[in-house]
């Protein structure tokens, strides 16, 4: 009997050693797999800050172009609130371009999975936010920004024209209002598509409008969650 129980006690201390063993290969390699896995959706995240940072200078563009054109033009109304609307709008982009890379530099990828993944949420609706608010701005912003191109010129010289020579006030509001219907039409179709049974089509528009970068980031980090969840 003290044989068996010897033996019984030795085979029961060798499982538990091998369990350990187990228990720390598999800790490891979770802990591999997770390191991979973050630098990979950190490598896919680079080119949404590198975006981001270009569309913040194109935002400081836009304010310097319009502030180039109404400082030169008080007396010109249509140079003037041109001037003022682009310059509104460089503002607008660089804001939200701002709040995009804060929420960007706010991931920490050493915090659990599931928090990973909803910090690349929350970035992903910012993106879509700033994206569609600065991208359907321009639709009534293509004919401003060429009259404030214009509008850099000696506004002495654009002064002295005859006033049927040019009429900057006409293209300003006949491009706003061509791009205007165009911008109501694309919302209308953006609210049908968020309507009951269409799941699927505003998904494919919100993917569409979505940086692929950041979509491979999100899909490596459910891969590394379902992972995770995997029994041992």
């Amino acid at each position: 009997m003290d044989a068996t129980h010897m033996e019984l006690d030795d085979l029961k201390a060798t499982w538990q050693a091998l369990d350990r063993r187990l228990q720390r290969d598999h800790a490891i390699r979770m802990h591999e797999l997770r390191e991979r896995g973050t630098e990979r959706i950190r490598g896919r995240l680079r080119p949404v800050y590198l975006g981001q940072l270009l569309q913040m200078l194109f935002g400081i563009a836009m304010m310097l172009l319009g502030v180039l054109c109404w400082t030169r033009n008080l007396q010109l109304t249509p140079f003037l609130v041109s001037g003022l609307v682009v310059h509104a709008y460089g503002l607008l982009v660089l804001l939200l371009s701002v709040r995009t890379l804060v929420l960007l530099h706010a991931i920490d990828f050493g915090q659990p999975v599931l928090a990973l993944q909803t910090r690349l949420a929350r970035l992903r609706r910012q993106y879509l936010l700033g994206g569609s608010i600065a991208g359907m701005a321009r639709w009534v912003l293509w004919m401003p920004v060429p009259v404030v191109i214009i509008g850099i010129s000696d506004p002495v010289e654009l002064a002295a024209l005859p006033p049927d020579a040019f009429h900057p006030a006409a293209w300003v509001w006949i491009g706003v209002a061509v791009g205007a219907t165009a911008l109501v039409a694309l919302l209308g179709v953006y609210l049908w598509a968020c309507g009951p049974g269409r799941e699927d089509l505003r998904r494919r528009i919100d993917d569409f409008m979505t940086s692929p970068a950041l979509r491979e980031a999100q899909a490596q980090a459910q891969e590394l969650a379902q992972f995770e969840r995997e029994p041992e």
